[in-house]
């Protein structure tokens, strides 16, 4: 994935952003598709968590940040591109631009933006006709494996709990064969899916996210909403209390 860094001097409303021509924001995009990296991850659900963290700690993982409260606001723009402001802070954002594949892998390329504020950020993206979507918080735990002799880069491992949702784990690796290698030393294939949020919530809780209505919180899913998901559980009733009470 490539990463730069942005720290935003603009603290005022008089951001203009200048007019180009329909034919230079085509190329501008597709310099930004050419600069996109695979995003090279699996998804797992099933797992024993103490016996997996020890696995990741024989392999000399560390874990680089306990379980954090992340906001993600998603925004809507005029092609069909996601679009991701992500913090963890108020203060310091990520910025993700990614095209979304859901049979194989996502493409993406992703901007730190430091020192800053959400008022300034979503002025700015306003200006450029990306407009916030809906927020979606999430409890992360972030592992890193280093470089190793069977490795030349970093692996992350990441646990998310989403409201409503049971923990799954997430291995993100800069190639496809570094990201099997590691999915076979911790012996984690037989537990992985494709989906996310929604499917664990039908799967485990019988949540049907589709026919919630949360107009009422503007459409964002956070903690504040366990009370409403809690009424449409239709089973393991005490599993999502133990996890969200």
């Amino acid at each position: 994935m490539k990463t730069c860094v942005y720290s935003s001097p603009v603290k005022d409303d008089n951001f203009v952003t200048l007019g180009l021509d329909k034919n230079i924001k085509k190329l501008i995009i597709l310099y930004l598709i050419i600069l996109m990296n695979y995003e090279f991850e699996y998804r797992y659900y099933g797992y024993n968590k103490k016996k997996l963290i020890d696995k990741i700690v024989l392999n000399n993982g560390k874990i680089i940040n306990n379980s954090t409260i992340i906001k993600n606001i998603v925004l809507k723009g005029k092609n069909k591109m996601y679009h991701r402001l992500r913090t963890s802070d108020n203060k310091n954002f990520k910025y993700t631009q990614k095209i979304q594949n859901f049979k194989k892998f996502d493409k993406e390329i992703e901007m730190k933006i430091e020192d800053t504020d959400e008022v300034t950020l979503l002025k700015i993206f306003k200006n450029i006709s990306l407009n916030e979507k809906y927020r979606v918080e999430k409890k992360r735990e972030k592992w890193i494996i280093p470089p190793s002799e069977n490795i030349k880069n970093s692996i992350e491992v990441i646990f998310d709990i989403y409201p409503g949702a049971p923990e799954y784990c997430e291995i993100e690796a800069k190639t496809l064969d570094e990201l099997h290698y590691i999915e076979n030393i911790l012996k984690l294939k037989k537990c992985r899916f494709k989906g996310g949020m929604k499917y664990l919530m039908k799967k485990v809780f019988g949540i049907n996210y589709n026919n919630i209505d949360f107009k009422e919180n503007s459409n964002n899913i956070t903690f504040t909403n366990i009370k409403i998901l809690r009424n449409n559980v239709t089973k393991n009733f005490d599993k999502f209390n133990e996890m969200f009470d």
